[in-house]
């Protein structure tokens, strides 16, 4: 059995595609919305304390295979729970990570999420370690899993402000000059960004 913990929403979207992926294997999902959504609201040894216990639960169950369907969860706890789960855990940056370095034919890489995904560095660390020569652009977007979860982003009137969202990772005017926004990851990312 496959185990799936995170957030609710995150929870039951990658419980869904594990369904669709492989049809027939026993899932059980650990949604915990109490606990651990909204991350700023939490102290993150909590969350980890509770990710840790919510991740002991499932191995109790019979689950063989633990997935952290949240980024976040992932970023705070993933360390903790793959430390203490006593079965295989896959958390949902390392997947991440590895699509987008093989979709990025120019090794140029955009990051969203919240303040906590951003401030965490683990994105920029796992694609190094896949694609060393990669430039990596990050942009913290603390409103943007409240607007996606409230549907405001499907209404008609704030289509524009959809489209605004990843305007924040294009070049700036001046290549080098990145206010506003985290720098790109040094060294190879500004090698990287001056031979374009």
């Amino acid at each position: 059995m496959i185990g799936i913990i995170g957030s609710g929403l995150d929870s039951m979207i990658v419980t869904r595609a594990v369904r669709e992926k492989i049809p027939g294997i026993d899932v059980l999902c650990f949604g915990d919305n109490l606990h651990i959504f909204p991350a700023a609201a939490f102290n993150p040894d909590e969350m980890i304390q509770n990710a840790v216990q919510g991740t002991a639960f499932l191995v109790g169950l019979g689950a063989r295979l633990i997935l952290i369907a949240s980024h976040t969860l992932s970023c705070i706890a993933g360390a903790a729970v793959a430390e203490s789960a006593g079965v295989p855990v896959q958390d949902i940056i390392t997947s991440s990570v590895n699509r987008a370095a093989y979709k990025s034919r120019h090794h140029r890489i955009g990051i969203i999420g919240s303040r906590t995904i951003i401030e965490s560095g683990l994105y920029p660390e796992k694609i190094r370690e896949q694609c060393p020569e990669a430039g990596i652009y990050t942009a913290s977007t603390p409103l943007l899993v409240p607007l996606i979860d409230e549907g405001w982003l499907k209404k008609t009137g704030n289509r524009h402000d959809r489209q605004k969202i990843p305007d924040s990772l294009e070049d700036p005017p001046d290549r080098h000059a990145h206010s506003g926004q985290r720098p790109i990851y040094p060294p190879v990312a500004r090698d990287t960004a001056k031979n374009r």
